[in-house]
């Protein structure tokens, strides 16, 4: 029987698309508190004819990532938290990869041509997309947290552990 996965030693890492003159760095994204991927449904198509009396029909489409949400408690002098805000004050739609790493394993990824290559001793679920928004909450007697926004550009991306 396999067991139910949890998130104690989960990390999320992303590529800081600028560093190293535009080949890209990892990014551990530090005081994550959930990471819900979106969906990306599948768009529909009517393929309906004239002679069809009944109902309409359709065909499934293109898939249509939505929007991701990545919620952090804020710290000001946390880098990772700044490289977000820069991302989201840029207002371009400059891709970049935001990964989790499953706690079967600990090894972070690493970047080759400017993309993740994942080790096959952790599970990762990946997106592609670009932070499109930084709502900041400000509470009395409060950790401050923000639900980063990002646009999805990719499916869902899985990368397995191997086996031993």
């Amino acid at each position: 029987m396999s067991k139910v996965d949890i998130t104690k030693g989960m990390k999320v890492y992303m590529i800081d698309p600028a560093a190293n003159d535009g080949a890209g760095a990892v990014v551990e994204l530090k005081k994550v508190t959930s990471f819900n991927f979106g969906g990306a449904p599948a768009t529909e198509i009517d393929d309906t004819t004239w002679d069809n009396e009944e109902v309409m029909t359709r065909i499934a489409g293109l898939k249509d990532p939505g929007q991701a949400t990545l919620n952090v408690l804020h710290s000001v002098g946390e880098a990772s938290h700044k490289l977000l805000k820069d991302m989201d004050d840029a207002n371009d739609s400059m891709q970049t990869t935001f990964a989790v790493g499953f706690n079967d394993g600990a090894a972070p990824p690493t970047i080759t041509t400017g993309e993740f290559t994942y080790p096959d001793t952790r599970t990762f679920m990946a997106i592609k997309g670009w932070v499109i928004d930084w709502p900041i909450d400000f509470q009395l007697n409060s950790s401050v947290p923000v639900p980063v926004s990002i646009r999805r550009a990719s499916k869902l991306i899985v990368s397995r552990k191997v086996p031993a």
